[in-house]
């Protein structure tokens, strides 16, 4: 376990950062700002900024989706990353302190190399689901707004799991909790 972690907060590994990518960031490039990556992304940035455990990746921003470049250059980024992969969601309205958007996008876990590019594709469709436009109304958002970037990171495979303990509390008639 120690030895993983030590891999999580270590540097980019060689070889990580394709050239002049400019269709497929880093997250070890990614600022704390980058409003172009999505609030997901900016925050798993901050977690390897810090040395924090997070496994390493790359995101693609909104724009570079929407063009056709983006496809080859992450074929590249993810030669670098070991397999399986996490392809997820990281919108312009997701993980913000105004709202998380909790379940709304897609994520596709244990994607082989081959296969991330379609894994992309359709995480980046799921921002155009009756939920999101749903939540956005509520919202007084604009669904038309939503920028969806998405993430690939190298998936964390657990060795070792436990079920979560929690307390559940339990409103008498005066609503008070007890």
């Amino acid at each position: 376990v120690a030895r993983f972690v030590a891999t999580l907060r270590s540097p980019a590994r060689p070889g990580c950062i394709i050239g002049a990518m400019s269709s497929v960031l880093d997250l070890d490039r990614v600022s704390a700002d980058d409003a172009q990556v999505g609030g997901k992304a900016r925050n798993l940035a901050k977690l390897r900024a810090a040395g924090l455990p997070c496994p390493p990746g790359v995101v693609v921003p909104a724009a570079a989706l929407k063009g056709d470049g983006w496809r080859a250059e992450l074929e590249a980024a993810c030669a670098n990353l070991q397999a399986p992969l996490a392809v997820r969601s990281s919108a312009s309205i997701e993980d913000l302190s105004s709202g998380a958007a909790p379940g709304l996008f897609d994520s596709i876990l244990e994607v082989a190399p081959a296969a991330v590019v379609d894994a992309v594709e359709s995480v980046a469709g799921s921002a155009h689901g009756d939920a999101v436009r749903s939540y956005c109304l509520l919202r007084n958002i604009d669904p038309q707004s939503v920028a969806m970037s998405v993430v690939i990171q190298e998936q964390v495979i657990d060795v070792l799991a436990a079920g979560p303990w929690s307390v559940v509390a339990v409103l008498d008639v005066d609503d008070q909790c007890r």
